[in-house]
């Protein structure tokens, strides 16, 4: 679904490259602009978020934790990346003050959709694919960069709620309700119900830990439940990729991200993906 690559690709859809030392523009729709500054900065809060459990790990979190991540020895690894995905995630134009990065946002402006559709080096757009990430692990100078596909940004702004913070209480379960009868359910094979809550702030929580910076992660599994069955298998050098575990695996700080966020804010997760309670009518701020 998410596809990675070791070629850099410029232009077309919405580019947001990670820029190492240097100051970037910005161009494009003022829309855009704002859905995409929008959703890093509610990515930044789910990744705070995440760090602040991390901390004092108890209770629903601390269960949460080994469902996606396995033993409690990982803790450290895990609020890691987290603390790291918050020096990505800064706004658009802003300063960053990194300590040995410094991660702005360029923004390059979507070209016509046919002429997208032929070229070769798009293909990783077709299909179900969401978003892809690249990092030139041979050019280190060059930065990583992350490319939303036309299709699914268009169809994420268009989308309501578009982040988590945008869910309500008494909308819960029509939301899930719809994405189950719609074509998320056929298309991507999210099977349970905390999967119809990774919204566009997750998307890019798993996008940017595979920049790396973030953690170089991998696509081992997607979706709750096959997370769940890899939360216990080793993660490292020598092992090959399909077999690594949670900890070398995008979806994992995705979800946990996002499952996370969703008990803070007084829900219930189930180990079986099952959600209940939730957000009051008006989400709490992630301070």
């Amino acid at each position: 679904m998410f596809n990675r690559s070791k070629d850099l690709t410029f232009g077309l859809s919405l580019l947001l490259m990670l820029v190492s030392q240097c100051q970037a523009g910005m161009i494009g729709r003022d829309d855009q602009r704002t859905f995409l500054t929008e959703a890093f900065e509610n990515a930044r809060n789910l990744a705070r978020n995440a760090e602040t459990q991390l901390d004092n790990l108890e209770g629903a979190q601390a269960e949460l934790f080994t469902w996606l991540f396995g033993p409690a020895d990982r803790v450290g690894k895990v609020r890691g990346v987290f603390r790291k995905l918050q020096n990505i995630a800064v706004p658009i134009n802003a300063i960053h003050d990194g300590d040995d990065v410094m991660t702005e946002l360029l923004l390059i402006a979507r070209l016509d959709i046919d002429f997208y559709y032929r070229l070769d080096n798009y293909r990783n757009c077709k299909g179900p694919t969401m978003a892809y990430q690249l990092t030139p692990s041979d050019q280190l100078a060059l930065s990583s960069s992350i490319t939303f596909c036309p299709w699914f940004l268009d169809y994420a702004m268009r989308k309501s709620p578009q982040f988590l913070n945008q869910v309500r209480l008494q909308r819960l379960k029509d939301f899930t309700a719809e994405m189950d009868a719609g074509t998320w359910l056929e298309i991507f094979g999210l099977r349970a119900p905390i999967d119809f809550l990774n919204l566009f702030d997750g998307t890019v929580i798993h996008e940017m830990t595979h920049t790396r910076y973030g953690g170089e992660t991998i696509d081992v599994k997607y979706g709750w439940r096959n997370c769940k069955k890899i939360s216990t298998r080793e993660s490292g050098e020598g092992i090959p990729d399909s077999d690594q575990g949670p900890l070398d695996n995008a979806d994992s700080f995705g979800l946990f991200a996002v499952a996370s966020w969703y008990i803070s804010q007084g829900g219930k997760v189930s180990e079986d993906g099952q959600i209940e309670g939730g957000p009051p009518v008006q989400a709490k701020a992630l301070i």
